[in-house]
């Protein structure tokens, strides 16, 4: 009589490919939240660009105004004249201090504004130097 304690060679490919289906799962799990924070980013760093391209069409002073996960664009000379309004659901917006860009679309107050939703992050930089936004 044969012992048969142990795995068959069927048993063990169906194990394997078990595993392999619930990591890949878990992956793609994680991945689709990340890739939901950066289109959320992309969206806001495409509204500053729009407040940025107001100010030089115009020739008038914008800005980005942060409350928490929303944001206003407005003018700078009636911060009652409000543009536009969003907000990022789940997402909460470092740093209170409004982005302006002047008549030339330069920034006059330039930095980082950072994204945290659980505990993943992503930063948008505001160049001073050139105007330029960037979601790294």
């Amino acid at each position: 009589m044969r012992d048969e304690s142990g795995l068959s060679l069927v048993e063990l490919l169906i194990m394997v490919l078990t595993i392999g289906i619930l990591t890949s799962s878990g992956y793609v799990t994680f991945s689709q939240g990340n890739i939901s924070l950066r289109a959320k980013a992309e969206q806001f760093a495409q509204d500053i660009r729009y407040a940025q391209t107001l100010a030089m069409n115009r020739g008038a002073s914008y800005q980005v105004n942060v409350n928490g996960s929303s944001y206003t664009i407005t003018t700078s000379a009636d911060t009652a004249g409000l543009l536009s309004q969003a907000t990022l659901s789940g997402v909460t917006i470092g740093g209170t201090y409004p982005i302006v860009f002047n008549g030339l679309g330069q920034p006059t107050n330039a930095g980082v504004k950072t994204l945290t939703t659980g505990n993943q992050t992503i930063s948008i930089n505001v160049r001073a130097e050139s105007g330029s936004v960037v979601v790294p």
